[in-house]
């Protein structure tokens, strides 16, 4: 029986590492060629077309001849590329050649190696503003974006996400899809307008998130997205005022009624709520006002109110009518925000009193008859008369005797009898 000659050529390939995780990781690649066949084979070679692939250096100059069972060994060196990383491994295929004693091609069986690739996609983000300090609502506020890729890999379709209202578009300085190679970054900006919460806040406070896909389409996960959390101080300042005005500046006569106007202002530039106004003083009612109390005002926002007051036989004999109205409301933040502010109303003093004086008797007949005199003293003025005596100069006349200890004071209306004879 003529044996059949069958010769064959097989490629074993491995790689000196089980990963690679960064550009320029190196790889060591051997490559053994082996006459796996039955018969002798010629001109054996053996390529490696991986781009950036170092030259073969073989135990053997090829091209070299192997005989049954015979191989030829040959190393490689190679950099981890940027490209390998995004694609995820480094595949590496040799192909040897060679021809069989009749100058035949002989049976070929190729060698790969695949190293897989350890991605770590990573983006960092970093908000700033060049606004310090914000002063009013309505303000723009520019918010800047840096972003960068910290990771291993490329990341593509990079977006920024800020979600807080009044936020403008995101314009960012490269075109959209944006890809960032590791170690590249985008910048990106928008602004915003600066609202009645973020004054009553005392401060804007922004996140924003930076998000993209792997290589392999893959959305990066929360960790590995970019995130950053931006806050701005406000010039905020609560304050109410208070101005309170009568409908008179003079009072004639005990029981006139005074007419009061309160007018609240939110001064500031925060909102103050359970706004309501009082007055200390015994007797003002606070009659209507133009909002439902306890009253919210916004920056700008007047409440007004009317109270009315009577005035007192106290009121004249102090000569003046002086009150003060109280404000008080509250902050987002709890703080209390006071006002206060007083009137004065003057009274018109008319002092009097009147005296009636009567006799027991229209007439007397002799010597040594007696005359009893009462008289009456009344307060009739719109003040207080104090240290008020009676005196009756007639010789003769005995001492007064009084319904109350002399010198006293009458009230308005009160009265006092003294009798003498």
């Amino acid at each position: 029986m003529i044996p059949v000659h069958q010769p064959k050529l097989t490629v074993t390939k491995t790689a000196s590492a089980a990963s690679v995780s960064a550009v320029g990781d190196p790889l060591t690649y051997t490559i053994v060629v082996a006459n796996t066949g039955n018969a002798l084979v010629n001109d054996v070679s053996v390529a490696d077309s991986l781009p950036g692939l170092s030259a073969l250096s073989c135990d053997r100059q090829a091209p070299v001849t192997l005989d049954v069972g015979q191989s030829m060994t040959c190393t490689a060196t190679y950099s981890t590329t940027q490209a390998d990383l995004d694609a995820g491994s480094v595949v590496n295929t040799a192909t040897p050649a060679g021809t069989d004693p009749n100058g035949d091609p002989v049976t070929l069986e190729p060698g790969s190696a695949t190293v897989p690739a350890e991605a770590s996609p990573q983006l960092t983000l970093d908000k700033t503003s060049p606004t310090a300090l914000v002063a009013a609502v309505g303000q723009q506020v520019r918010f800047d974006f840096a972003v960068r890729n910290t990771g291993n890999v490329t990341v593509g379709n990079i977006a920024v996400d800020d979600p807080v209202a009044g936020l403008g578009a995101i314009t960012c300085d490269a075109a959209s899809p944006i890809p960032l190679a590791p170690g590249a970054a985008v910048h990106c900006w928008a602004d915003y307008t600066v609202s009645q919460d973020d004054m009553n806040a005392h401060r804007v406070v922004n996140t924003a998130t930076v998000g993209g896909t792997q290589p392999n389409g893959t959305a990066l996960t929360p960790a590995q997205q970019g995130r950053d959390e931006l806050t701005i101080p406000t010039d905020s300042r609560a304050e109410l005022t208070l101005t309170k005005t009568g409908d008179k500046t003079q009072v004639s006569n005990i029981g006139e009624v005074i007419g009061y106007t309160l007018v609240v202002r939110n001064s500031g530039n925060e909102t103050v709520t359970q706004v309501s106004p009082t007055d200390a003083k015994p007797g003002v009612t606070i009659t209507s006002c133009d909002r439902t109390l306890p009253a919210a005002l916004q920056p700008g926002d007047v409440l007004t109110c009317q109270a009315s007051y009577t005035a007192t036989t106290a009121d004249f004999d102090a000569g003046a009518i002086t009150n003060t109205a109280s404000v008080d409301g509250a902050t987002a933040l709890g703080q209390r925000v006071p006002a206060s502010a007083s009137f004065t109303v003057t009274t018109d003093q008319s002092p009097q009193v009147s005296l009636v004086k009567q006799a027991d008797r229209t007439t007397v007949s002799r010597v040594g008859d007696t005359i009893t005199y009462t008289v009456v003293a009344t307060d009739t003025g719109n003040v207080s008369v104090t240290d008020f005596n009676i005196l009756d100069t007639l010789p003769g006349l005995t001492q007064l005797g009084c319904t109350r200890t002399m010198p006293t004071t009458l009230a308005v209306g009160e009265t006092v009898t003294c009798t003498g004879s």
